[in-house]
């Protein structure tokens, strides 16, 4: 032993404490390497996490059976799970059955809802932020670390000392299978105490089963298993069946004496045996040992020196410490304790909803960030507020409005659009989802929201605020229609201009065809002025040729004896192009008559403006909606602001 000591190097560790060397349990959160061992790992971490929340395993069979095949399913799919995942998960699981039952009827919402609750609180207690730091529950790591690893739990309550063996023995077990059989002894495991942990039938802790088969299957991969109790009635007789040595001591009770015969008779000791062996061991004195090795079937009795020891209890952390020569953690553990890691409750008229996360935290990569990045679900309500407007306008409106629901102003606050970077619009067409994204928690909720009182205060509100605001209409003189609420200029002007076309096209029709009508009208008689035109210049011309060559043949009397008769003609001819001229200009009149009619009949509608208010005003519907927003603090120049990223558009805004 002073050989050992000497030569041997030594680590303390202390799970649970900062003052020691204290140990991670992340890395029992990761998938065993052996498929096979995939559901019974997930078990035993499963089972391992209600006892350090204060609730008894065995009575929840139901919820440890979800919980397994949530840490079964994100292994499947190759998803890390953190503890803050946990709870959410639970709550609201990837999954709608376990083996053919409802995940509803295994374990209704309600008490899904109580247990992440309580696994919340654990999670984000102080203490349990103490098993997230340290050493890695790592065998590999630990054995390259030292040759003796004491791992002291006198510290932790019986509830953490049940789950962090329970998770040493399952990461102990997967190490085992990983590395393969072997007939020389690799590692020795020194369990003192086991009561409790290796319980008979029914009884079954979550450090059961990862130890029975450490002791069964150990001695193929070179592990070998020592226990101690001074209670051997309260060990499974499978464990003791699988005993090779045997170290008795005095027994006080008869039920310790019978079960540890029992044990050594499964190892291959003779019925007649039994009773002369019960007899030793009823009288065994003080710092006296019965030692029996079942591989040779040899037994003897074994005395200790006399020795003196002060028995001066289990030793501090401050002394763990200083033996160890460990320096202890000291500082405050990061995080921002306001965040939740489950969505909080709202009324039951209150349906809630989740933006998609398109973005994680390398949205902020152009930033220089300082300190972490947060990633949390933001609330806003969503509301929607029917009405009708006052006359001329007849008709329902809809106004789509959002407010935030982390803070609530004695000023109640409703908007269209609001920080970080959505549009009630838009948000009408977004694909809502049931489930949040995976890495992402969730703003707190403020308290008056939680309550009927606080929703109908906000009802309340908004329905006052929408019966102020000034909707604008639009009215078509023409055909005395007001704009549908909402409706824009130009869509209403296009609606009418079809409106009007559609009624006055017979009108049209009948005024193009007057006006084709009076078209050819005119072109005739401007045909038939022409024509009286050239006859007219015909005759001028004809009575000047024949009268030129009359006065050159001097017969002047001819001359005007002719005229009288040509004159006469002549006027005839004016008389009838006066009338046609007359009677174009009035076809010209008429046909432009016409024309304006139908350029009146295709002018565009006349809109006039009015400004109305809402009546009836109803609250139609309410929804929470969470927004996935990355959150970090960021240096810009010489300043230094927040930097806000919305996750599922990408919008990134920035304040002082």
């Amino acid at each position: 032993m002073e050989s050992f000591r000497k030569n041997a190097k030594i680590s303390i560790y202390t799970p649970g404490s900062l003052k020691g060397r204290p140990v991670s349990i992340l890395s029992c959160l990761k998938p065993p390497d052996a498929q096979e061992d995939l559901w019974s790992a997930a078990s035993s971490v499963a089972n391992s996490l209600f006892p350090l929340a204060g609730m008894s395993g065995e009575k929840l069979q139901s919820e440890a059976r979800l919980l397994t095949e949530l840490f079964v399913h994100a292994w499947k799919n190759r998803i890390e799970v953190l503890p803050e995942d946990l709870p959410r998960m639970f709550l609201d699981p990837p999954f709608d059955a376990i083996g053919g039952v409802d995940v509803e009827l295994l374990v209704p919402k309600k008490r899904r809802q109580e247990i992440a609750i309580t696994l919340s609180t654990v999670f984000n207690s102080p203490n349990f932020k103490r098993w997230i730091n340290g050493t890695p529950l790592d065998f590999d790591h630990l054995l390259e670390e030292a040759n003796a690893s004491i791992f002291y739990l006198a510290h932790l309550d019986s509830n953490e000392r049940m789950m962090f063996i329970a998770l040493l023995l399952r990461t102990l077990h997967s190490w085992m299978l990983r590395k393969g059989g072997s007939d020389k002894l690799k590692l020795l495991l020194v369990f003192d105490e086991v009561y409790g942990y290796l319980p008979p039938y029914p009884r079954d802790p979550p450090s059961k089963a990862p130890l029975l088969s450490l002791i069964k299957q150990g001695r193929s991969f070179g592990i070998s298993v020592f226990l101690s109790t001074q209670n051997p009635f309260d060990i499974d007789y499978r464990a003791l069946g699988n005993a090779r040595l045997w170290v008795i001591g005095r027994l006080q009770t008869a039920n310790d004496r019978r079960r540890a015969l029992e044990g050594i008779v499964e190892a291959g000791i003779s019925i007649g045996e039994r009773k002369e062996l019960n007899r030793e061991i009823s009288s065994l004195k003080p710092r006296e040992f019965i030692v029996y090795n079942a591989r040779n079937d040899v037994m003897r009795k074994m005395h200790t020196r006399q020795s003196f020891s002060s028995l001066r209890g289990p030793l501090s952390l401050d002394q763990i410490a200083e033996i160890s020569g460990f320096q202890p953690i000291t500082g405050k553990i990061s995080g921002d304790q306001s965040l939740l890691d489950i969505p909080p409750s709202l009324p039951e008229r209150v349906e809630s909803c989740y933006l998609p996360a398109v973005y994680d935290s390398a949205i902020l990569r152009g930033f220089n960030v300082v300190g972490n990045i947060s990633l949390y679900y933001e609330p806003f309500l969503l509301l929607e507020v029917k009405a009708r407007l006052e006359k001329p306008a007849n008709g329902e409106i809809k106004f789509l409005r959002l407010m935030p629901a982390s803070s609530m102003q004695r000023d109640l606050v409703f908007s269209e659009k609001m920080e970080p970077g959505i549009r009630s619009e838009q948000l009408k067409d977004c694909p809502l989802g049931e489930k949040p994204s995976l890495g992402f928690k969730f703003r707190p909720i403020n308290r008056a929201l939680r309550t009927r009182a606080g929703i109908k205060r906000v009802l309340d509100g908004l329905r006052n605020n929408v019966a102020e605001i000034n909707v604008r209409v639009y009215k078509c003189e023409e055909t005395g229609e007001c704009s549908f609420p909402g409706e824009d200029l130009i869509s209403f002007k296009e609606r009418q201009q079809m409106k009007l076309m559609e009624r006055q096209k017979k009108e049209i029709e009948e005024l193009n065809r007057k006006l084709m009508k009076i078209s050819i009208a005119l072109s005739k008689e401007v045909g038939e002025l022409r024509e009286l035109e050239r006859r007219l210049e015909e005759l001028k011309t004809s009575i000047f040729v024949g009268n030129l060559i009359k006065l050159m043949k001097g017969s002047v009397k001819q001359t005007f004896r002719g005229v009288g008769g040509s004159y006469k003609k002549i006027k005839e001819i004016e008389r009838r192009i006066s009338l046609k001229k007359q009677r174009i200009a009035q076809i010209e009149l008429e046909k432009a008559n016409l024309e304006e009619l139908i350029r009146r009949a295709r002018a565009p509608p006349t809109i006039l403006e009015l400004t109305l208010r809402p009546k009836e005003v109803h609250v139609s519907s309410v929804m929470l909606v969470w927004v996935p927003v990355a959150e970090a603090r960021a240096l810009v120049g010489n300043r230094m602001v927040l930097v806000k990223a919305n996750c599922f558009n990408g919008v990134v805004s920035t304040f002082q």
